[in-house]
């Protein structure tokens, strides 16, 4: 529907890296690295990497411009909107429990099994947690056909983003809204070097959302898998990667802290508490494998109709009556509605 010509234009920006994309359409170095970053926001790629100018279009087209657009009254306000419809329809929402496995009765879903031993039937069974979160351990690789286990065992997640909140006395210096740390293109692409060395990177990109006395700093890159010891939770005994991110925790705060305040002297000084989610944490806390928040990276490999996996894109499994949607999936990807957003009376830690 957008004509030959923007077609055009798309397809030849798929491909693309986000510096070669935003060359073609700037002279600002400062403006080329501020736009550039969205191409890597998110994701384990530097702004060199090919098809960066398709991540770059996405995330600009589901932000609906640089930076978030504001939600009235918070981010919240979206999840008690869905939570609403949901009961209006006279749907349930259970949240004491995790669900632990999905029922499978020949190659049939027949509900799940909540941490609490509490089984829910169901016709269908939709599932908006990750693809190999769902599959390898909700639904197990033994329910499966063993070419599409292999399948998903290769989707890439390598997550690389952490996050630091900040409650301060509001004395910090940063204006509301969102602040981009992202000097250079070349700046970007030397911080997306830490994370191909399983590192936590000394320079990192920032992506800071400001509000009232309530700093959100977006922190990349900090590699799940520090010094390449990939964490496996039903395999690993020796934990060692909690060990080591347990070590460094702190550290990744200070870096953020110290980078910003470059710009923002006043900062340090006006913190009160801080609140850090590493990599591991969005695993463990929050089930993103491998802390990847888009589901699965969005690579030329993974994007669009290839989401989870080729032959895979319209919500089907394997599995009947079992169904997947969420970022992992189709259409999904996207950062919207993942961003943590707080209001000035929020508490650090909630």
């Amino acid at each position: 529907m957008m004509g030959g010509k923007d077609m055009m234009r798309i397809v030849r920006g798929i491909p693309m890296t986000a510096d070669e994309f935003v060359d073609e359409w700037f002279e600002s170095d400062v403006v080329k690295a501020a736009i550039a970053s969205l191409g890597i926001h998110g994701l384990t790629l530097g702004v060199y990497g090919a098809g960066t100018g398709y991540t770059l279009m996405h995330n600009w087209a589901n932000r609906g411009g640089l930076s978030h657009v504001a939600v009235q009254g918070g981010i919240g306000k979206i999840s008690e909107s869905l939570a609403s419809a949901v009961k209006s329809f006279g749907g349930e929402i259970c949240t004491n429990a995790e669900v632990k496995q999905i029922v499978i009765k020949d190659m049939r879903a027949t509900g799940v099994v909540l941490s609490i031993g509490e089984e829910i039937s169901a016709s269908n069974v939709i599932s908006a947690a990750d693809p190999k979160h769902t599959f390898l351990s909700l639904v197990g690789a033994m329910e499966l056909p063993p070419e599409f286990v292999w399948n998903v065992q290769s989707i890439k997640m390598r997550g690389s983003v952490a996050k630091v909140h900040l409650l301060t006395d509001g004395k910090h210096g940063i204006p509301d809204g969102t602040v981009a740390l992202a000097p250079s293109i070349k700046y970007l692409e030397k911080a997306y070097d830490a994370a191909k060395y399983h590192s936590i990177s000394e320079k990192p990109y920032l992506e800071v959302t400001t509000s009232g006395k309530v700093v959100s700093i977006h922190f990349q890159f900090a590699a799940y898998a520090l010094n390449g010891r990939k964490l496996l939770l039903h395999l690993d005994t020796n934990r060692r990667t909690p060990e080591l991110w347990n070590e460094k925790r702190e550290v990744l705060a200070d870096i953020a802290v110290k980078t910003l305040a470059e710009y923002f002297p006043a900062l340090n000084s006006s913190i009160v508490a801080r609140h850090i989610i590493t990599p591991l944490d969005l695993e463990q806390t929050y089930g993103l494998t491998e802390g990847d928040l888009n589901h699965g990276q969005i690579m030329l490999d993974q994007f669009m109709f290839m989401r989870p996996i080729p032959g895979w894109s319209n919500h089907k499994t394997p599995i009947d009556n079992l169904y997947l949607c969420g970022s992992g999936v189709h259409g999904g990807g996207s950062q919207r509605g993942k961003r943590t957003e707080c209001s000035e009376d929020s508490e650090v830690g909630n």
